[in-house]
């Protein structure tokens, strides 16, 4: 670990980012059984006063819950716990086997403005993870493409935020993830047959489609849910 890499464990970032990730893994090695005290710290890289003020976080929240296990103290998560373990898991498992094959991560794309000008808010950062496998992944994403894709979805989100007259002086604080996951031989493929374009024409035609959802527990739908989509403009 070099210097800089040191400094930057004492970062008030870095420490958000270490309790998040603490926190995740708290969550799931709950996800199977309860768990004692004992056992969680036996199992997670966690000091013993760390974990002690991560679940008192997580019971404060909701997402954990003190019970009596085999006539025994233990840890288990609520059901607010459970849908909130359904969001993260199908994200943490792609993420975690990119890393075990010592994949490639980006973290950032966010702009800077110059010295002389006016601070201005940039509210979104770019996180981007690839198998080892894919080499030269900056060539097929660019970095200037991750800060285009952020403007689209900022503009998008901001025109929904001013339509439906949301307070911009709200006290509300949290993060929004939106994470796409792209398979490379997949990607291939759909270049090669133009699947793209056949989509947009089907689209453009039929004016509405299904969605296919793996996990939906943000709406409390099945694991497997399929909802229809009217398009309110054609996508050229």
């Amino acid at each position: 670990m070099n210097y800089s890499d040191k400094l930057n464990k004492y970062t008030p970032r870095w420490q958000h980012e270490a309790r998040d990730k603490n926190m995740d893994s708290i969550m799931i090695a709950l996800s199977k059984e309860p768990q004692r005290f004992g056992d969680l710290l036996e199992m997670l890289p966690i000091s013993h006063t760390a974990l002690w003020d991560l679940l008192i976080k997580l019971r404060k929240e909701g997402s954990v819950e003190k019970i009596i296990h085999n006539d025994r103290d233990a840890y288990s998560l609520t059901e607010k716990g459970r849908i909130k373990f359904q969001k993260i898991i199908l994200l943490i498992d792609t993420l975690t086997q990119i890393r075990k094959n010592d994949g490639g991560y980006l973290c950032g794309a966010v702009p800077t403005v110059p010295k002389e000008k006016e601070p201005l808010t940039w509210p979104s950062s770019m996180h981007l993870a690839s198998d080892k496998t894919i080499s030269k992944i900056s060539d097929i994403i660019p970095l200037q493409f991750l800060l285009i894709l952020q403007k689209n979805i900022i503009s998008e989100l901001s025109y929904n935020i001013l339509k439906k007259g949301i307070s911009l002086e709200s006290k509300k604080d949290g993060k929004i993830v939106l994470a796409i996951e792209i398979d490379y031989k997949d990607l291939l493929r759909s270049i090669k047959e133009r699947s793209l374009e056949k989509w947009k024409k089907l689209w453009n035609k039929e004016m509405e489609f299904n969605l296919l959802f793996y996990a939906d527990s943000l709406s409390g739908g099945k694991p497997i849910n399929i909802r229809n989509y009217k398009l309110k403009e054609k996508l050229t």
